[in-house]
């Protein structure tokens, strides 16, 4: 569960440095502007206007698609790869990055 929260901790600052990358046209800025949150480049089906409610709705859910990709017999690496670049591999930048 440690290892879980620090990738969602480095992803949160990788994906909008944990909210304070003004790129306007970052989903998380897009979140910010109508009270929500996403830092931490978390799309469905693509949608780059997909927020959560608060952080804690935030964390919940990468833990939760995190755990479900682990208990699938992925590795955290794997996990890491697929959610950053939506590709199941063994290793990649991120996971390297990670020290996975």
């Amino acid at each position: 569960m440690a290892l879980v929260e620090r990738i969602y901790q480095v992803t949160r600052y990788l994906e909008s440095e944990i909210g304070f990358n003004q790129d306007l046209s970052s989903t998380h800025v897009y979140c910010e502007s109508i009270g929500k949150v996403n830092q931490i480049g978390y799309l469905v089906e693509g949608n780059k206007k997909f927020c959560f409610k608060d952080e804690k709705d935030q964390r919940d859910t990468f833990t939760k698609w995190f755990n479900k990709r682990l208990d699938a017999g992925m590795s955290y690496a794997e996990a890491v790869c697929l959610y950053n670049n939506g590709r199941r591999e063994p290793m990649c930048r991120r996971s390297i990055d990670l020290n996975l």
